[in-house]
């Protein structure tokens, strides 16, 4: 574990390639990843409240009915303009 921490570019394997992964089958549409604890509770509450209405994925293309997701944005508005 130390040698991870010390030379992290000598263990490719040890950084981390997104935050989770969409898997498209069909009808199915599945995110799984993470977000930090500190933020969950907070994340939460604004849906709720309705703050958040919109998740934009960015990441890699579907293959085979699944990408790696490299980041998440919450957005209350919209604009397809934003992401292309």
């Amino acid at each position: 574990m130390v040698e991870v921490l010390n030379k992290p570019e000598d263990f490719p394997r040890a950084s981390a390639k997104g935050v989770g992964g969409l898997t498209v089958w069909g009808k199915t549409r599945e995110y799984y990843g993470s977000i930090p604890q500190d933020i969950f509770t907070v994340t939460a509450d604004m849906f709720a409240a309705g703050k958040i209405r919109y998740l934009t994925m960015l990441g890699e293309a579907l293959y085979r009915g699944k990408a790696l997701i490299h980041s998440i944005d919450f957005e209350e508005d919209y604009d397809r303009e934003d992401i292309e």
